[in-house]
């Protein structure tokens, strides 16, 4: 009875290290998770891969004619319940396409409503630009890093803190 009893509290005590190890695998993006951080690309698809040695990597890719591309790498740690990731900021590559294009060079003799339209053309190229700009820094600088969230996995989602939540990826890629 000892032994079972011994048995039985050692299961009970490893319960918590044997979720948190379940967190290993491919996490696919969801389009929830995707409104949540505010990146509403048309075709939006990525995923979080956790891998036993506490490294993580994150790809998020979508767009048509506004792109967007997103590669992260870091390290994680699980203890009790609550995941905490650390990522250098030479580890994030992220590139926003505005879907804009600077227009061309007029020759001397062009008129006045064509210079208009340039300048018009130049303006929203510009603007554009600069939104990617600001959407690309925020991306890098307030996104990834989690300190001490809330973890909860089950077979086929994972939450992290209140916004997070990552579906089980299936299949052999």
């Amino acid at each position: 009875m000892k032994k079972l009893f011994l048995i039985f509290m050692t299961l009970f005590c490893l319960l918590p290290s044997v979720q948190a190890q379940s967190i290993v695998g491919k996490w696919k993006c969801s389009k929830e998770y995707f409104k949540s951080m505010d990146l509403l690309f048309y075709g939006m698809k990525g995923y979080y891969k956790f891998n036993k040695d506490g490294t993580f990597y994150v790809k998020i890719n979508g767009g048509s004619t506004q792109n967007i591309y997103i590669k992260i790498s870091g390290t994680y740690n699980i203890a009790d319940n609550r995941i905490t990731t650390n990522i250098v900021p030479g580890d994030i590559y992220c590139y926003v396409n505005s879907g804009q294009y600077s227009p061309d060079i007029l020759d001397s003799d062009a008129g006045g409503l064509e210079r208009m339209n340039r300048d018009r053309q130049e303006y929203a190229y510009e603007q554009g630009e600069f939104r990617s700009n600001v959407l690309t820094e925020d991306i890098k600088n307030t996104m990834w890093e989690w300190k001490n969230e809330p973890l909860t996995i089950t077979k086929k989602e994972l939450k992290i803190g209140e916004n997070i939540r990552l579906k089980k990826k299936r299949g052999l890629f």
